[in-house]
């Protein structure tokens, strides 16, 4: 049977051939829906009416499809209803009504659309702020109810999934019907128990998982948002949204890696301090000592290190610059045989 009834939408989809208006009505039309509606070629006008009817189209006969949201026939008694509404309009207040009523059904700038045709004494730029104003309100009433319905299931999920409606809050057909099937106990009941079991298997069989299949609540708890904050605390190399993307395993290890480059640059940067002081009382050191410190520093800094320690006596002192590269080649030639006969 549900084949059949696909097979009829289809077939009925095909038959509509929608009338090519005039211009001024094509341009409105396109600039209910966000588009550019200022090209004056008449072919390429046309040609992105059409493209934008299409479009439109799809996405009602798409609903029609989903036989839990909407039956067939209704499509057509929801735009009578419609018609009618708006034909009753007289204050303000009716016109808030109406477009409330009709935003579960209608995207916003359809209804702008249809609204327009009945010539209210309303501007169609602040129609389509009161009608997208509107919408925001009627997202956040949907999403409030389905959070409410949520409110009992384990918060690994009632966070998961609240994380979900929040995702799709401009779908607001899908989020009426999830409130429509949460209003029923039995139902709610129902995705309870199996929340339940399946955060169960999570834990017992699944839970190196865990925090990828509950990504939201992870996101809120208190160990990782610590983390995170001691990780921006001390590098700058990670965003907070990059950080939020990784999980908790992965951002313990980068907060160790991190605390431990950071010790090792901490103390690279003593040493060079230190031998910047050794080096400068050259004239109090023997030259055993002095070579043996050269030694040391060697094995201590990095490369860039001993070369700023360079470039700091040769702006300085030339004297122990020269004694420095000296020892170095000396010491480095050293080490270069030790090798050969190890």
């Amino acid at each position: 049977m549900a084949e059949a009834n696909n097979n009829s939408i289809e077939d009925e989809k095909s038959l509509i051939k929608p009338a090519i208006p005039d211009d001024f009505t094509m341009r409105e039309y396109i600039k209910a829906h966000g588009g550019d509606y200022s090209k004056t070629d008449s072919e390429d006008l046309v040609k992105d009416y059409e493209d934008l009817v299409k479009e439109n189209l799809s996405y009602y006969f798409d609903l029609i499809k989903d036989d839990d949201i909407l039956q067939t026939s209704n499509i057509f008694l929801e735009h009578k209803i419609l018609q009618n509404d708006l034909a009753s309009v007289k204050t303000v207040s009716d016109l808030y009504d109406v477009i409330h009523k009709h935003l579960k059904f209608y995207s916003p700038s359809d209804l702008a659309s249809f609204i327009h045709e009945v010539n209210l004494p309303i501007s169609s730029k602040q129609l389509l702020r009161i009608i997208n104003i509107m919408h925001a309100m009627l997202q956040d009433e949907l999403l409030d109810s389905i959070a409410l319905e949520l409110k009992d299931l384990p918060k690994e999920e009632e966070e998961t999934l609240i994380h979900h409606y929040e995702g799709i809050r401009e779908d607001v057909m899908a989020l009426e019907s999830a409130c429509r099937k949460l209003s029923s106990a039995k139902t709610l009941e129902y995705v309870k128990d199996l929340t339940t079991i399946k955060l169960d298997i999570m834990q017992h069989y699944l839970p190196a998982d865990m925090e990828d299949e509950y990504k939201p609540y992870y996101d809120n708890t208190k160990e990782k948002k610590d983390v995170i904050n001691k990780i921006l605390q001390i590098s700058k190399i990670y965003s907070k949204a990059q950080l939020f993307d990784m999980n908790i395993k992965q951002l313990v290890d980068i907060k160790n890696t991190i605390v431990e480059q950071n010790r090792l640059t901490e103390k690279q940067r003593k040493s060079y301090k230190k031998y910047i002081e050794v080096f400068e009382d050259t004239a109090n050191l023997s030259e055993e000592v002095f070579n043996e410190n050269v030694r040391n520093a060697l094995e201590a800094l990095s490369n860039e290190q001993m070369s700023e320690l360079l470039l700091y006596f040769n702006t300085r002192n030339h004297f122990i610059l020269n004694k420095l590269n000296t020892a170095i080649q000396e010491a480095k030639r050293k080490n270069g045989r030790r090798n050969r006969f190890e």
